[in-house]
């Protein structure tokens, strides 16, 4: 059956807001939307139980089904896709992943779920204006306001909100269906354990989205025709399929109590509080829970004047002392998330309030109102195989420079500095295992950020993990560590090929190594060993380090490249060390083939390393330019590296990125998809 609101399926609101600026709001809505990120909303209906039985198979693939089924390989790859994932399930095993979960899907996710699992998405254009991490918090106004994005590019929707006959608004949303799809058939709550609607706005702009009520008794739909409505959102609602985009506005919060709707709320508290002074017992969850809740919020200040609410507190502790009395169960609600809790019996904005402040500070959801963190608090250390065993090829290769101490001699003798060109984790790792002779010098030029091009985030969580054995590596070297020969440590991943896509920040970044080559002369190095992670890769090095390296050949210097997976473990024997060329035999092979000391002991073998030829030849190329000359403006392409931002005409302020570069406003977290 259809709930719906006063003894009406729906409520028809055109005759109570002014509705003249809606074809200026989609002209602006159509024009805002093409500009800034948007994420998709609905793909988890039938695994929220919020689908009635008859219209379940509309969902299609639905994503809280697939999630748990997905192997270990295609889950890695899935959590590798979150913005964060170090922080997310590390299995599928009872993660909570999803909307109003514990986890919000990224973008990525989102996608890659559609494109590999056929997941549907009904509503794929969900801007939050007013970002809600949970459902019941969409009335609240506490600590919320509209975003600078929504500030920016939706002004005159932005207004015409808050000009609707709300107290407060707590949130307000942009939902757009594409050409062809259809909005499945759900409800936003249970009526027997949501007794009273929740107080919202839809507006359709161009009245062009056929949304309808849907009676699973009666298997019927019910057309809601009108520009501007209100509906129990308790009821099944859907959306049916058109063959061109519709959008819809849904704003919710807190009616101002002139307003018809609200006084049509007032009476129904009156009578339910007569009700209870006549010692009249309605359906217990539909009636003394239903006064119970309605005489607690005329307590809290419904604008109904002193005597009423004195009258309000009366009926409420004869409420209470009857349901002692009688020690009738109480009501139970449960959350979209599929979690029981008890309904107070006292005011139930207090009670929150009192819960949040006694277990978990308040925290502001407005993207304006979040401050600094210390790195401390965000950046968690991670170790992984891949870099341990580079650990472990940076410690071979600082044990050969350590050896030519059994000849005589030092580490210095040389003259060689490293360039270690790996994906940054791997690098950080390598430069840990060589600094205990070596010291690193991190060129890591970028801004992390969950959804960079560079994985800046990892490189540095690398680094968190290293950082003690840094620290101690310094302190090893004592007095000399200002004069133990430089490593020079870059992130390979630096030029990612990259368009411009509003799911991914442009955080790519060109290397700056010494520069003109007397820097470098400045450093006591005479040589120049770059290391890449594979054999294949020693051909040719990176182009932003191409003008570097022959400015450092053109100067007498001797560059040559070194594969990482020259060190090998000893087939034939069980210690894990790792040599250079894989056996003892060849180890001390190294400076036979980089003859820039007198090796301590000889070698009996020498392996096939291609590094040894590597010569570095002049090219042009986007960041590099064939004919360098020492000077320290660097080759690249335009716009590489750049966030565009928005900039308000009026005072010049820079409110932040443009769509083109998504990461730099805050991000959705997937709310409900409540039309």
């Amino acid at each position: 059956m259809i709930h719906g609101l006063f003894g009406r399926p729906f409520v028809d609101l055109e005759r109570f807001i002014d509705l003249s600026a809606l074809e200026e709001i989609h002209e602006e809505i159509c024009l805002g939307l093409s500009q800034v990120p948007v994420d998709y909303t609905g793909g988890s209906h039938r695994a929220m139980c919020i689908m009635p039985a008859s219209r379940t198979g509309e969902a299609h693939a639905d994503y809280g089904e697939i999630i748990p089924r997905l192997g270990a390989a295609e889950y890695a790859t899935f959590r590798s896709l979150a913005d964060e994932p170090a922080s997310f399930p590390a299995s599928p095993d009872g993660a909570t992943v999803g909307e109003e979960r514990d986890h919000p899907l990224s973008r990525r996710q989102m996608l890659w779920l559609e494109y590999r699992f056929g997941v549907y998405f009904p509503w794929k254009i969900h801007l939050e204006m007013i970002p809600n991490r949970y459902w019941d918090e969409k009335s609240s106004a506490e600590g919320k306001d509209f975003t600078r994005v929504a500030k920016t590019f939706f002004p005159k929707t932005v207004a015409f909100a808050r000009s609707l006959p709300f107290e407060h608004v707590g949130r307000c949303n942009v939902m757009g269906l594409s050409g062809n799809d259809h909005g499945s058939v759900h409800r936003d709550g249970a009526p027997e354990e949501k007794p009273d609607a929740d107080h919202f706005v839809t507006i359709c702009p161009a009245g062009n989205k056929r949304l309808y009520l849907w009676d699973e008794e009666k298997k019927e739909k019910l057309p809601v025709s009108s520009r501007a409505y209100w509906f129990n959102d308790s009821d099944y609602h859907g959306v049916d399929a058109d063959p061109f985009f519709r959008d819809s506005i849904r704003v919710d919060g807190v009616c101002h109590p002139e307003h018809p709707r609200r006084r049509r709320r007032h009476r129904r508290v009156r009578r339910d509080a007569h009700h209870v002074r006549q010692g009249r017992r309605q359906p217990l969850r539909a009636g003394l829970h239903r006064s119970a809740t309605a005489i607690a919020r005329h307590a809290e200040g419904v604008r109904l004047g002193l005597r009423r609410r004195r009258r309000a507190a009366r009926l409420r502790r004869r409420l209470h002392e009857a349901l002692r009395a009688r020690r009738a169960p109480v009501a139970r609600r449960r959350s979209r998330s599929g979690a029981r809790r008890s309904p107070p019996l006292l005011p139930a904005r207090a009670l929150r309030v009192a819960e949040r402040g006694a277990h978990e500070p308040r925290v502001a959801r407005s993207s304006e109102a979040v401050g600094f963190q210390l790195l401390s608090t965000v950046v968690q250390p991670i170790a992984t195989p891949a870099m341990a065993i580079h650990f472990e090829r940076g410690t071979a290769l600082a044990s050969l420079f350590l050896s030519l101490v059994e000849g005589g001699g030092k580490p210095t003798d040389a003259k060689t500095a490293i360039i270690v060109d790996l994906p940054g984790p791997d690098a950080v790792a390598f430069a840990a295992g060589a600094a205990s002779i070596f010291d690193p010098v991190f060129l890591f030029d970028n801004w992390p950020h969950p959804r960079g091009v560079v994985r800046a985030h990892e490189t540095l969580s690398a680094a968190a993990y290293y950082q003690p054995l840094f620290a101690k590596a310094r302190a090893t070297r004592g007095p000399a560590a200002d004069r133990a020969p430089p490593m020079f440590v870059l992130d390979r991943r630096r030029l990612f090929a990259y368009t411009d896509d509003a799911t991914q920040f442009d955080n790519r970044y060109v290397a700056k190594l010494p520069s003109p080559s007397v820097a470098m002369r400045a450093l006591g190095v005479n040589n120049v060993l770059y290391v890449v992670p594979l054999k294949v890769d020693t051909a040719v090095e990176m182009d932003d380090v191409n003008d570097d390296l022959l400015l450092y050949k053109g100067s007498g210097m001797d560059v040559r490249s070194l594969s990482t997976d020259m060190f090998q473990h000893d087939a034939t024997a069980s210690a894990s060390v790792l040599y250079y060329g894989g056996s003892p035999l060849s180890h001390h092979a190294f400076f036979a083939d980089y003859p820039w000391a007198k090796p301590a002991r000889a070698a009996s073998l020498r392996p096939h390393n291609p590094g040894t030829s590597f010569t570095p030849r002049p090219r042009s190329t986007a960041y590099s330019t064939g004919t360098p000359t020492g000077s320290v403006a660097r080759a690249r392409p335009a716009d590489f590296g750049t966030v565009p931002v928005a900039v308000a005409v009026a005072s010049g302020v820079v409110l932040g990125a443009r769509h083109s570069r998504s990461g730099s406003w805050n991000r959705t977290s997937g709310g409900s998809s409540s039309s």
